[in-house]
């Protein structure tokens, strides 16, 4: 996916969800190509994002540029991108355990660097969620630096949790996680 944020339009001053008012995205086809149609006269700029994994398993999303490739647009423009070649990949596993000891299903676990090995000006931002065991297996490309966040699942008695369905709500409510064990980085 290939996304243009118009630098000219005023900034939203509110809350903006998922796309700004001012950005285009078209998808890149098989051999690379994609069409935008934007506004002349204007400044954009252009990011990259590149989806790591194979089919229905999407490990995470490489980030090109890190920092704005600002483009004048004036009439038909072609900008060509190339991309610098993705560092390998890092496995890193662990176990999310509550303050009692018992595994910690549904946790949601973050990873998002912006120093990967050997690449410049690119990101990578990956996640996982933990099995019943409270396990979980992130795919990373290698890098230093890693933020890793984990976001624990609703309370289960929550009255905004549909008990029947087990449905999660939208806002989450605390849920005491009150150790991280086993963080056992491996290369694939």
């Amino acid at each position: 996916m290939i996304a243009a944020t118009d630098k000219s339009a005023p900034q939203p001053t509110g809350y903006v969800c998922c796309v700004a008012p001012s950005s285009t995205v078209a998808l890149v086809d098989v051999s690379g190509a994609y069409l935008m149609r934007l506004a002349t006269g204007r400044s954009y700029d252009v990011s990259v994002q590149v989806l790591v994994g194979t089919g229905q398993n999407i490990e995470g999303t490489v980030l090109y540029p890190l920092t704005g490739t600002s483009t004048n647009i004036t009439s038909n423009t072609t900008l060509d991108l190339t991309l610098p070649a993705f560092p390998g990949q890092a496995i890193v596993t662990g176990k999310v355990r509550d303050s009692s000891g018992a595994a910690v299903k549904d946790v949601t676990v973050s990873a998002f660097s912006r120093e990967l090995s050997g690449a410049t000006n690119l990101g990578y931002a990956g996640g996982a969620q933990t099995d019943a065991g409270g396990n979980y297996r992130l795919v990373l490309l290698k890098g230093v630096n890693y933020e890793i966040t984990f976001t624990p699942p609703p309370p289960l008695h929550s009255p905004s949790r549909n008990m029947e369905t087990g449905a999660r709500p939208e806002a989450t409510g605390p849920c005491p996680i009150a150790a991280i064990h086993s963080i056992n980085p491996s290369r694939s």
